[in-house]
């Protein structure tokens, strides 16, 4: 542990000069870059905003360019002639360090942080706060260490990973809780507008006019075999439980999931019953469901085309709720360790309030209202279109941003 913390804080202290003289170099006004997922993966409102720039809006002015760490990534957006840079490289450097605009969608760490010095930097973020996040969530500034991290991240906001210029809200609620979570960032009442509000990019999916790209989105062809096979796709996303130290697999357990019943009851009723788990857990849940005809488990990092394609969602505290109620869809929440979870993490408001759909705590009770939700019994509908209503999240939200950051450069 101690050497754990020696090593962090040593990084950060070499990241100073490196950041300082980074701050110097030109920027070219005319280049932005942009990441995602601690520059792992192609994906989330970074993705869609960034297929947005290139395939629907087609500047010829400005460059915006996708920062990678992942050979991978490199070769499929490289494949398709799209902008991209391998961050560990000269051009991948030289073109981070010379870039006036950064945009992010999880963290600092989707690019680094000491590379972006003197640039602009436009965090899309990843989710609508429910469970309190960042300060006054994960950490705060009401103990000794806590004082320290604070300090350390006010002298040298570059090393804290939600540090930036300009932040993207999906509504006025959300705002008022990223506020919170980005104080270090924003901490008056002047600096609150450069929260903005515009939506979310990866959002646009459910407007009825996306059109998905075949060769940025190779999973539609799996997808499209989901929907042509079974009447019913039903997609289970849990939270992501680090916090208490508990995989899918241990989620499953606790709440007596039987894979055999569930998959019966998902033949009588031809529904296709989709985990999409993280992707640690992935090999392990895929060995349990492979004997099942009607379970599946989705591999790919990005949910979103799958919440396209889904007629049942079912979670617990995840935000990816608050994006599928844009598709009008019923949604079942499954909060089975609310307390445990509750004695963990904090909500910004009442969990109750916020979740507009039937709570079960028993897969029995989950599988009745499915069977009612098929049925044609949908109690929580006029719920959803009154909460959506309230949320008042925006549509066109690529074109929002385009035009906030691009239009008048």
């Amino acid at each position: 542990m101690r050497i754990n913390l020696i090593t962090t804080l040593l990084k950060m202290f070499l990241n100073i000069p490196l950041f300082i003289l980074v701050k110097l170099i030109p920027k070219n006004q005319k280049l932005s870059i942009i990441g995602a997922s601690l520059g792992q993966h192609f994906a989330d409102n970074s993705k869609y905003f960034y297929i947005y720039f290139h395939q629907l809006k087609k500047d010829k002015d400005n460059k915006l360019v996708w920062i990678t760490k992942n050979k991978e990534v490199f070769k499929l957006l490289d494949s398709y002639h799209l902008p991209v840079e391998y961050l560990y490289s000269f051009k991948g450097i030289y073109t981070t360090i010379t870039a006036s605009k950064v945009f992010l969608s999880h963290q600092l760490n989707d690019i680094y942080g000491a590379l972006v010095g003197g640039a602009t930097i436009i965090q899309l973020w990843h989710g609508f706060p429910l469970k309190k996040i960042g300060y006054n969530g994960e950490w705060n500034s009401d103990n000794i260490a806590g004082k320290i991290k604070y300090f350390l991240y006010k002298i040298m906001p570059f090393n804290h990973y939600m540090s930036c210029n300009k932040l993207i809200a999906p509504s006025l609620l959300a705002k008022d809780n990223l506020k919170e979570a980005f104080s270090l960032s924003f901490n008056n009442k002047e600096s609150y507008k450069d929260i903005i509000v515009s939506g979310y990019p990866r959002n646009d999916i459910f407007s009825p006019d996306y059109q998905f790209d075949v060769f940025l989105f190779p999973e539609l062809k799996r997808l499209n075999e989901y929907k042509n096979k079974f009447k019913y796709v039903i997609s289970w996303l849990p939270t992501q439980r680090k916090a208490l130290d508990k995989t899918i697999i241990e989620l499953m357990k606790e709440s007596k999931l039987d894979l055999s019943s569930l998959n019966s009851f998902c033949q009588k009723n031809d529904i296709l019953f989709v985990f999409k788990a993280h992707f640690l857990d992935f090999n392990r849940l895929n060995q349990n469901t492979l004997q099942y005809k009607n379970l599946t488990v989705y591999d790919n990092v990005d949910p979103y085309p799958l919440l396209s394609y889904t007629d049942i969602l079912l979670t617990d505290y995840s935000s990816v709720y608050f994006d599928f109620l844009l598709s009008q869809k019923p949604i079942i929440f499954t909060p089975f360790d609310y307390e445990e979870y509750l004695s963990i993490v904090n909500f910004y408001q009442n969990y109750d309030e916020m979740t507009p759909g039937v709570k079960c705590y028993s897969w029995k009770e989950i599988l009745e209202n499915i069977t009612l939700i098929i049925n044609h019994t949908d109690d929580y509908k006029n719920d959803r279109k009154i909460f959506l209503e309230k949320l008042a999240l925006k549509e066109n939200n690529s074109q929002l941003i385009y035009n906030t950051f691009f239009k008048d450069s």
